[in-house]
């Protein structure tokens, strides 16, 4: 899966840390996006290194992300609502 949103590539670095980049450069902006529940738009995101991006809950407020585990918990869980387009440019 290959996706820029606002220009920036979803990245992972040797330290399996996710980073925002302005350009794809190769194989580290590699992720599949994995269908675990349709209906509730539960997915997860497997990096080109066979992590799973995960969360960890809140430190002084401020949650980090890490793409470091190999088994999929809660905290490898993401809810990706479908977008949807601005009043604007609704279809009519």
């Amino acid at each position: 899966m290959h996706s820029a949103i606002n220009q920036k590539w979803l990245s992972v670095d040797a330290n399996n840390i996710p980073n925002a980049i302005p350009e794809m450069a190769g194989h580290q902006e590699d992720w599949v996006l994995i269908e675990l529940d349709k209906n509730a738009h539960v997915y997860a995101l497997k990096s080109s290194t066979g992590k799973f991006l995960r969360a960890v809950p809140p430190a002084a407020g401020k949650a980090t992300v890490f793409a470091d585990e190999d088994k999929l918990n809660d905290n490898e869980k993401w809810i990706i609502e479908p977008a949807t387009a601005p009043p604007s440019q609704a279809p009519k």
